[in-house]
This record gives structure tokens, sequence and C-alpha cells, in this order.
């Protein structure tokens, strides 16, 4: 049983590890966006929260 989850698991940071190549892959391939996308996600992450404060329906 111990050895299955072992599988199990390796399968899992096999495919997570795969994942990760493949967005270094592209970000080295395209450093231009993916600096683009950082900085949208930064600002929706610390913008998003203030927007919906802000947008709160008057009484």
């Amino acid at each position: 049983m111990t050895t299955h989850a072992d599988v199990s698991n390796q399968e899992q940071l096999l495919a997570t590890a795969t994942e990760l190549q493949t967005m270094a892959d592209l970000i080295g391939k395209y450093p231009a966006e993916a600096q683009l996308i950082m900085a949208a996600l930064e600002d929706g992450l610390t913008l998003g929260p203030m927007r919906m404060m802000d947008e709160r329906p008057a009484r």
C-alpha cells in the first residue's frame, strides 16, 4: 500500500515538474510578455480588493 502511494506521489511530482518546465520555456521564449502578465497579476492582486470596496452600491 505504501508503494502505491509513493508511485502516485511521484507521478504527481513529474506532472508538476513538466508543467513548470513548460512555463519556464515560455517565459524564456517570451520574456516581455511574461513581464506584462506578472505586472497584471500583481495589479489585480493588490488593486482588486480596493476596487471592490470602491464599487459598493450607494445607500
